[in-house]
């Protein structure tokens, strides 16, 4: 029947026959189909405190109750057809230039300026999405008042001639849209080769589960709930590996490299310079028009049409 073991996080036996030198084993499992895990591929399994009985309870998660993610921000390509765009961003990252001020490094003003420009495009977007929604609808409401004119009593050579004119702003619309799904397409969100088979995906899922972190038993307890783990992860971490003048517990050695294998100062000076507003041009120029976006949404054109730095 091909059925896979759901992974089961918390104790690690089942059952105990309750004695003072106990026997414990591990009796109780769920087992799912590969359908049923394609279905709901966030589930989990968790083994509940044993309380009046010599099996500890499962509860099983289908994983639906998770809270729902904000969308990620994409630059859209067809952006840039759109009449004005250019003049519009020019002004705005000009103006967040201005405001964060002419004494910062070109990476610092870079980030602020990526921020903010994801921020307003972010808003803009949706707001032009929905105009293009309502104009595409009333194009074909047009339209079709058009064609039952046309079955009842016939049109006109001005009639046809706007309805002509109507269908190639609907063509246009067309085009963008396909110039939208293009660029959607090329962000893989699967490794090239893999087939989007049931056992492939099983496979996946077991593996994301069995990385998962669903509880952790700190100096304080038991901690289960995801902002306090992400609040432990990451005080662990700047303890252990801590900018100066921070707690550490993990350090090392001064005599782990020779003198040899040490980089000078001159060659430190030189990887701590900042990067110019040349250099970042040259970068930019570099990329392929139409890659993948990055981790803040935008993509190369949207930088290099901008006609900014």
């Amino acid at each position: 029947m091909a059925l896979r073991e759901v992974e089961r996080a918390g104790a690690r036996y089942t059952w105990t026959n309750k004695r003072l030198r106990p026997t414990q084993c591990v009796l109780d499992r769920v087992l799912v189909s590969p359908i049923w895990e394609a279905a709901f591929p966030l589930c989990s399994l968790t083994t509940i405190t044993r309380v009046g009985s010599d099996h500890s309870p499962l509860l099983l998660s289908s994983g639906e109750d998770a809270p729902i993610c904000q969308s990620r921000f994409f630059f859209q390509t067809w952006w840039l057809g759109v009449p004005g765009f250019g003049d519009l961003m020019r002004e705005k990252i000009r103006g967040f230039i201005f405001d964060h001020g002419p004494h910062r490094c070109s990476v610092e003003t870079w980030q602020y300026v990526s921020r903010n420009s994801r921020q307003f495009l972010k808003g803009w977007g949706a707001n032009l999405g929905k105009e293009k929604r309502d104009f595409r609808t009333n194009l074909l409401r047009q339209l079709e008042e058009l064609d039952r004119m046309a079955d009842a009593n016939g049109l006109d050579e001005e009639g046809w001639g706007l309805r002509y004119f109507l269908e190639d702003q609907l063509v246009a619309l067309d085009r963008v849209d396909e110039e939208y799904w293009r660029q959607r397409s090329r962000t893989q969100w699967t490794l090239k080769g893999d087939s989007c088979t049931a056992y492939f995906q099983a496979i996946a899922n077991g593996r994301k589960r069995k990385c998962s972190i669903p509880r952790l038993i700190t100096d304080v307890g038991e901690v289960e709930e995801p902002r306090a783990l992400m609040e432990h992860i990451y005080q662990f971490y700047q303890g252990l590996m801590g900018a100066k003048g921070e707690e550490r517990v993990f350090a090392l050695g001064t005599d782990l490299w020779g003198e040899d294998q040490k980089i000078s100062d001159e060659e430190n000076w030189g990887v701590e310079v900042a990067f110019t507003a040349l250099e970042l041009d040259e970068v930019l120029a570099s990329m392929k028009p139409d890659s993948a976006p990055g981790p803040n949404g935008f993509r190369s054109c949207s930088s290099s049409d901008s006609g900014e730095s």
